[in-house]
């Protein structure tokens, strides 16, 4: 998952006197997502890019630690999925295509040190917990073999997939005013409880690695 994000910064200085204590951020930008899906040899892919919004709390602690807040949900446009190795007829291999929707809400705490803190600029390493929601619609079923396209009667698919695990980061954020910041950041996540319920197949039990820039 690839977001680019554009930030307002608001010090909420009447909760906390002393600076930065207290920060709440409004980003907004949009967010590119890849999606595969393995069943076996059966392989699915899909690319979209959609709108993204974000909300963020930070509380320091200490000078150097603080406590971090963070939600991003996306809402990515409907578009083609694409599933293959689904077998063969006369040789000929059979491809599935469907229409897919995707709703994605992530949510973080986070604790974070600041190796780098200056004025403008900020270098944080992070470690917490992540929890995640992904809401997938499919729709519009159909197989291709060679350049033939067979449409396939099946009603809209829904498939709700939830997870946690634990949280390892870094971020960059530089401050080009008192109320405008550019930020980066890179996650990995090993998440150890997976579950996806789908309308169609039933509930099924997973676990898994995640990487997200940001």
């Amino acid at each position: 998952l690839t977001a680019v994000l554009a930030g307002l910064r608001a010090d909420a200085q009447t909760v906390l006197p002393a600076d930065d204590r207290f920060v709440l951020g409004v980003r907004t930008g949009f967010r590119h997502f890849s999606y595969t899906e393995k069943i076996g040899a059966i392989e699915s892919n899909y690319d979209a890019v959609g709108p993204a919004l974000g909300v963020s709390a930070n509380f320091r602690i200490l000078d150097r630690l603080r406590l971090n807040l963070d939600y991003l949900g996306t809402f990515i446009p409907e578009d083609t999925e694409t599933w293959k190795n689904l077998g063969t007829v006369a040789g000929l291999p059979i491809t599935q295509e469907n229409s897919l929707k995707v709703d994605l809400h992530a949510f973080d705490i986070d604790v974070g040190y600041s190796l780098v803190k200056r004025p403008q600029l900020e270098w944080t390493l992070v470690g917490g917990w992540h929890y995640y929601q992904e809401n997938f619609t499919r729709s519009d079923f159909r197989f291709l073999v060679a350049n033939i396209v067979i449409p396939v009667n099946i009603g809209p698919v829904s498939e709700d997939v939830t997870g946690q695990g634990i949280k390892f980061g870094t971020t960059l954020e530089f401050m080009a005013t008192d109320k405008l910041s550019m930020q980066g950041g890179f996650a990995y996540y090993s998440l150890y409880d997976v579950q996806a319920d789908n309308s169609l197949l039933g509930k099924v039990d997973s676990d898994g690695d995640a990487f997200r820039w940001r």
